[in-house]
């Protein structure tokens, strides 16, 4: 049976810095100490230098960045078109493929003068190669025709 568990944000706050990594965080406790409720067990968060994701950004209008050249993981991408519109494409590799027909892993058709926002932290892409993403002026996904005008950027860890 599901139910919904309101905490009080200021007791939560309170109390979870003293729990140590892998203890049960008791939702609370009654007048004799005794738990009353779970909500599951506590994981620390990281922080600090590499906890989070990288950026890698076009610095001016591009036609792809390599947005990681090893085996990683694409939390989103943010591809924004100039006067042409095209199609976004996104690759397993280290480089940036050469022109003509490739074999995308996600591909997303944009607009001139639009943006694409791919938000994917919920479920994160595994590539096991590289994380690449190009902007080509054809409208096919299986073809690439570079076009350096978007701005392209992607977060990758």
């Amino acid at each position: 049976m599901n139910r919904i568990v309101t905490i009080v944000a200021a007791a939560l706050v309170a109390f979870l810095p003293s729990l140590a990594h892998g203890q049960v965080a008791p939702v609370y406790q009654g007048q004799d100490g005794q738990t009353r409720e779970s909500i599951g067990t506590f994981s620390q968060l990281a922080t600090g230098a590499g906890s989070g994701t990288t950026t890698a950004a076009s610095a001016a209008a591009s036609a792809g960045i390599i947005a990681k050249g090893a085996p990683g993981n694409l939390y989103g991408f943010n591809v924004a078109s100039g006067a042409s519109a095209g199609v976004v494409q996104v690759f397993n590799s280290a480089t940036i493929p050469a022109d003509g027909t490739v074999s995308p892993v996600k591909c997303f058709y944009l607009a001139a003068s639009t943006s694409l926002d791919a938000n994917l932290r919920a479920a994160p892409v595994f590539m096991s190669v590289g994380i690449v993403v190009v902007f080509s002026s054809g409208s096919s996904c299986f073809t690439k025709t570079a076009s350096a005008t978007a701005f392209i950027s992607a977060d990758v860890k």
